[in-house]
């Protein structure tokens, strides 16, 4: 084995605890292997392993080692799919390079008609809470390329789908309506309704007892 190649493997070893060198003293698992059965997936994936990056400070690495980590966090099958990408010598040891080659592998080409008007039809579902509502909302929006308007159409999609339809004409009333303001409004409403129902719920027991106790 070459210096280069110990040199290499000695910083693959040491992925898991590079955050070291930051002054941290907790270690960094590996992703996941990526599942190659579920391409839809892989956005997912690659944000996670993004954050790994950064969080281990693979970031510092050299571009081929974050190259070999990449494949290696993803599985013995990226090497195949890798083989098939249009990359050059000098692309195939740049990690951006890489990874915008899977990027095209696996993702499709979204049409963005269709991604929107799945976005505009989605309604808060019976129940289904306010921040799964939210969460949803943000995930459709991903794939809708709505650039600077991101946030007010969320925050539209709140309003008109939400299911308590009395919420919703409030919101539609107040006139410095963010999307933070929105979500923290229904959040507050989904709450006090939970309180409510416990309240309703211990008092129904005190007198289901009262009565128990009088027979």
């Amino acid at each position: 084995m070459s210096d280069t190649d110990e040199e290499q493997s000695g910083e693959g070893a040491n992925v898991s605890r590079m955050a070291s060198a930051r002054g941290a003293t907790f270690s960094i698992q590996l992703p996941e292997p990526f599942d190659f059965s579920k391409p839809h997936e892989w956005t997912k994936w690659i944000r996670r392993f993004e954050r790994f990056r950064q969080a281990s400070n693979l970031t510092a690495s050299s571009e081929e080692n974050q190259v070999n980590t990449l494949i290696y966090c993803m599985g013995d099958e990226a090497d195949d799919v890798i083989r098939g990408l249009k990359l050059s010598d000098a692309d195939q040891r740049h990690y951006a390079n890489v990874r915008d080659g899977f990027q095209s592998f696996f993702v499709v080409k979204k049409n963005i008609v269709y991604e929107r008007a799945r976005f505009n039809m989605r309604k808060q579902e019976a129940h289904e809470t306010v921040d799964a509502f939210v969460t949803a909302l943000y995930a459709l929006a991903e794939h809708c390329n709505y650039g600077m308007l991101h946030d007010e159409l969320i925050r539209d999609r709140i309003v008109v789908g939400l299911a308590d339809t009395r919420l919703s004409e409030r919101m539609q009333m107040e006139k410095d309506l963010d999307l933070e303001k929105a979500i923290n409004m229904a959040r507050q409403s989904e709450e006090i309704k939970n309180q409510q129902n416990t309240l309703r719920s211990d008092a129904s027991g005190v007198k289901q007892m009262d009565i128990c106790s009088v027979d």
